[in-house]
């Protein structure tokens, strides 16, 4: 029985002998693989992809900028997301994935001039776009309840969200015709044409109250 006893631990020893011996040849035991150690991935949100590589590289691990896109929140040229997540553990020589912020995707102002107000702010709230205030402005071309145009004017470029002016039209504006009795023909041109009106029509009539010189 004891002759058994000593064959098998012979036996195993040289099963375990053979494994080590061919872990030693490949060089697996000194493979960094082996024996690098884990380490704690940092929080790089916020962060530029540069600095974020210098803090990485501290911490024995690598940086990968996996993409970038338009973001709301985050300032360009700034890391929004990351993988593996911060405060993760991994093993030093991992690659970190990073995903880094062109800032926030501009909002063109679009061309309202002529609409109803309703139908106006329709258009802002479907491009993303916020009605802030409405102002009236006489016109004489757009007619009453329609708008003149935007603040911010359209084809601006704006954020997302931002809040737009329109201006409506109140219709034309009215101006008290100026009294020219008495006056001379070139007189009551003058008074006229400055309070924004039109000479029209001129009749000749004898004015037979007044006294001839």
């Amino acid at each position: 029985m004891k002759y058994y006893h000593y064959l098998i631990v012979v036996l195993l020893s040289f099963v375990i002998s053979l494994i080590v011996g061919v872990f030693i040849r490949e060089g697996y035991f000194a493979s960094p693989e082996f024996i690098r150690k884990k380490v704690e991935v940092p929080d790089l949100v916020g962060k530029t992809d540069d600095f974020g590589a210098l803090l990485l590289k501290s911490c024995m691990l690598k940086i990968n900028v996996a993409g970038e896109e338009y973001t709301d929140e985050t300032e360009k040229g700034r890391v929004f997301r990351q993988s593996p997540a911060p405060g993760s553990f991994e093993k030093s020589g991992r690659t970190v994935d990073v995903w880094v912020s062109k800032g926030p995707l501009g909002i063109v102002v679009p061309e309202m001039k002529g609409l109803p107000q309703e139908e106006a702010s329709a258009v802002l709230e479907k491009n993303f776009l916020v009605l802030s205030a409405t102002e009236e402005e006489a016109s004489g071309e757009i007619d009453a309840g329609r708008v003149i145009f935007s603040k911010p004017a359209a084809g601006t470029a704006v954020l997302r969200n931002s809040g737009v002016i329109l201006v409506i039209s109140s219709g034309k504006k009215m101006t008290v015709v100026p009294k020219v009795t008495g006056k001379t023909l070139s007189q009551a041109q003058s008074i006229i044409s400055k309070n924004s009106l039109q000479l029209g029509v001129i009749k000749k009539e004898t004015n037979t109250d007044r006294p001839f010189d």
